[in-house]
């Protein structure tokens, strides 16, 4: 759920796609062009600066290209966009989770890709850091129908997660309605909480059982988590590294369980589209840890705001966050509609 970005309201958004191992450095807000977008495209509205509206929202977006020094970027139309999002192994959908617009985003970007697969013959799957791994047996049953929505939030015990469902209703239920799996990812709560306790030493041989393949020493993730969280667990050395641990455990969960997903697909064409807090969907987070495991293409999308001054705030801690950019950037820009309210 840690996210270094804060939410607002009636500002300027973006959203930033990530190639491989790219990261996120910057956003030049130069235009891109917007091309015809088809049957499965988002409509295009009157302003020519802006290609469409974000469902839900109204937020009015548009494609630029960018990556801080706009050298070498390449310009490429909404429709390459979500037809590159489709190509991809996974898709980490990034989120602020009390954000409606970020909501819109990942909206906008589950439509494109449940709308291409059936041409592709390909299974989808969405994994939700909102429900823990146990409960995958109750996501099976709502996703077949056995059980209702009132049920389900009963027994995945949906409190757990801390945000009302109302912001996740739409995206679930796109997800059926493009006969997509539903993937409980995050790691169990009880077993972060003994971790954050006693660390991965002081573990039952059963509680070791539910944890993954661990990288505890990624120099640059270890950076991040330690400009986040490092002040207020300076004086107890012991405390960050067991607070790190769990960090790494909920990233590391969520790839190994979306990776068993994708591998147990065989050579039938998958994607897996996760929706994640930002500072799980950096490329340092579950992006790079399921490369590792095997998969080929992930993306991750981010949303960064537009207007000059959180825009700067929030690509300066990106820019230290992420570290440098290796591929062209491409961002899609979303101007929020005035008094935007929660929608149900």
């Amino acid at each position: 759920m840690m996210s270094p970005m804060t939410a607002g309201r009636s500002v300027v958004l973006g959203f930033a796609l990530l190639g491989g191992a790219s990261t996120l450095l910057g956003c030049d807000g130069s235009a891109m062009g917007g091309g015809d977008a088809g049957d499965v495209r988002p409509p295009v509205t009157a302003d020519p600066a802006y290609l469409g509206t974000l469902p839900m929202t109204a937020s009015r977006y548009r494609i630029v290209r960018g990556r801080g020094d706009n050298k070498g970027a390449e310009v490429r139309t909404a429709a390459e966009v979500f037809d590159e999002l489709s190509r991809a192994d996974a898709v980490c959908l990034g989120e602020l989770h009390d954000d409606d617009d970020h909501h819109a985003v990942q909206l906008l970007a589950l439509e494109q890709m449940v709308a291409r697969a059936p041409a592709a013959s390909r299974r989808i799957a969405v994994g939700l850091e909102m429900v823990q791994r146990q409960f995958q047996p109750d996501l099976d049953d709502y996703g077949a129908g056995r059980i209702d929505e009132a049920t389900m939030l009963i027994r995945v015990q949906w409190k757990r997660w801390g945000f009302d469902f109302s912001y996740y209703r739409p995206l679930v239920g796109k997800a059926l309605e493009g006969r997509a799996a539903l993937l409980a990812l995050n790691a169990n709560e009880e077993l972060r909480r003994r971790v954050s306790r006693v660390g991965i030493a002081g573990l039952t041989v059963e509680e070791r059982a539910e944890v993954p393949e661990l990288d505890l020493l990624d120099a640059e993730h270890r950076a991040w988590f330690n400009q986040i969280v490092g002040m207020h667990l300076s004086s107890d050395p012991a405390q960050f590294e067991r607070s790190y641990t769990v960090q790494v455990l909920w990233d590391e969960t969520m790839a190994d369980l979306a990776w068993q997903w994708l591998a147990a697909q065989g050579s039938h064409a998958r994607q897996v589209a996760i929706l994640a807090g930002t500072g799980h969907c950096m490329d340092l987070g579950i992006p790079k840890r399921l490369r590792r495991r095997g998969a080929d293409k992930v993306l991750s999308v981010k949303a960064v705001r537009e207007d000059a001054q959180a825009r700067s705030e929030a690509l300066a801690l990106i820019q230290k966050d992420e570290g440098l950019l290796k591929h062209p950037l491409l961002a899609l820009l979303i101007a929020a509609r005035a008094g935007a309210t929660h929608f149900e």
